[in-house]
C-alpha cells in the first residue's frame, strides 16, 4: 500500500516538473524574440530614422553672439551714389535717419580705399570700445560725405526686420580694382580686409561677445566686365577668393559655414552677360553661395547727375534698392546656416 502511494506521488511530481518546464519555453509578449539571423531585437525599441545623419549634431548655442557682415569689392561697394538725389525719392523722416541720425542697431567700420575715407585706426584698437569703433550706419561712409553704398540699404532692411538685434558691418573696398591680384589671398586688399576684420572682431571679443560672420557681401567685377576673357573666367578667380575667405575666417563661421552673397553688374559693361554668367556659375556650386540679379531688380545708372550721368555707378535709388536686397539675402542665408 505504501509502495503504491509512493509511486503515485512520484508520478504527480514528474507531471508538475514537465508542466513547469513547458511554461518556461513559451515567450512572453514583452520578451525579446530571435531574429532570423540569430540576433536579438527588442520589440519595443523605436525604429531608426533613416533621414537623420548621426554625425550632424547641432553644437551648443553660442552666448552673446555679435552678428558681423563683411562688405568687399570695388567702387559700387565703396559707394559712389550721391545722397542728394535720394532726397526727393524718400520721405523726410527716412532721409533724416540716413543723413543725420543713423541706424542705432546697425553699425559699421569702413575702409573705402584711402586712409582719409575710413574710421578704422589700428593704433587705437587695443583701447577703443566697440561703441566708438563701430559708427552708426548713415550717409558719408564712402570716399566723401555726400556718397553712400550698400550699407544704407542693408541697415534699413535689417533694422526694420530685426529692431531688437544689433549688426556689425565691416566694409573694405576700393574703386577701380580687379579681383586678381589684390583681392586674392596675399594681395594688398585681401590682407587689409583680414587685418581690419580681425582687429575689429578682437574689440568685440574683448567686450565678452562672440563674433559670428553671418555673410560676406561682394560687389565687384566691373573691371573684368570690360575684357571678354576675364569675364568668362571670372568664376575661377572668385572660387579662389571665397575659399580663402572661408578658410581664414573659419573661427567666426556659423554652424554650416559663411554665406557668400554676390551682386551682378550693370549693362554698362561690354561683357556684362559673360561676367554675370560666371557669377551665376559660381553661385550654383554651393548652397552657401548666392547671386543677386541686379539687372532683374531694375537698377539704373543713367539718371544721375542729370544730363551727364555717371554710367559706371548706380543711381541713388538703385543703390538703396540693391542694398536692401543684400539685406534680405543676408537674413535668409543666415537662417539656413545658424
Amino acid at each position: 500500500m505504501k509502495k503504491r502511494s509512493l509511486i503515485a506521488l512520484f508520478a504527480m511530481m514528474l507531471v508538475l516538473i514537465l508542466a513547469l518546464s513547458a511554461c518556461a519555453t513559451v515567450p512572453s509578449d514583452n520578451a525579446p524574440t530571435a531574429a532570423p539571423d540569430g540576433e536579438t531585437n527588442a520589440t519595443d525599441a523605436p525604429p531608426a530614422d533613416p533621414t537623420k545623419d548621426p554625425s550632424e549634431t547641432h553644437p551648443p548655442a553660442k552666448e552673446n553672439v555679435a552678428k558681423v557682415i563683411l562688405i568687399l569689392g570695388q567702387s559700387n561697394a565703396v559707394g559712389a551714389s550721391s545722397s542728394v538725389y535720394l532726397k526727393n525719392k524718400v520721405d523726410a523722416d527716412r532721409y533724416d535717419l540716413m543723413r543725420r541720425d543713423g541706424y542705432e542697431n546697425v553699425r559699421i567700420v569702413y575702409h573705402a580705399g584711402e586712409d582719409a575715407a575710413t574710421n578704422y585706426r589700428s593704433k587705437k584698437i587695443d583701447t577703443i570700445s566697440s561703441a566708438k569703433l563701430f559708427d552708426k550706419v548713415k550717409f558719408g561712409q564712402s570716399l566723401t560725405t555726400p556718397y553712400f553704398g550698400l550699407e544704407i540699404g542693408i541697415a534699413e532692411y535689417l533694422s526694420t526686420a530685426h529692431p531688437d538685434e544689433t549688426y556689425y558691418l565691416i566694409k573694405v573696398a576700393r574703386g577701380g580694382e580687379s579681383l586678381s591680384p589684390k583681392f586674392l589671398e596675399g594681395g594688398e586688399l585681401f590682407e587689409r580686409a583680414m587685418t581690419i576684420t580681425e582687429g575689429s572682431l578682437s574689440v568685440l571679443k574683448r567686450e565678452g561677445m562672440t563674433p559670428e560672420i553671418i555673410a560676406i557681401c561682394w560687389m565687384q567685377g566691373e573691371n573684368e566686365g570690360s575684357v571678354k576673357s576675364l569675364a568668362e573666367s571670372y568664376d575661377k578667380s572668385l572660387e579662389k577668393l571665397v575659399e580663402a575667405l572661408r578658410r581664414r575666417l573659419a573661427e567666426y563661421a556659423p554652424w554650416k559655414g559663411i554665406p557668400f552673397i554676390d551682386g551682378g553688374i550693370s549693362t554698362y559693361w561690354p561683357y556684362y552677360k559673360e561676367l554675370n554668367r560666371s557669377k551665376i556659375n559660381f553661385a550654383e556650386r554651393s548652397g552657401n553661395n548666392y547671386f543677386i540679379d541686379a539687372i532683374g531688380l531694375g537698377i539704373t545708372t543713367d539718371q544721375e547727375p542729370p544730363g551727364q550721368p555717371d554710367l559706371a555707378h548706380l543711381d541713388a535709388e538703385s543703390m538703396l534698392k540693391l542694398g536692401m536686397e543684400f539685406g534680405k539675402y543676408v537674413d535668409m542665408a543666415y537662417e539656413k546656416v545658424k
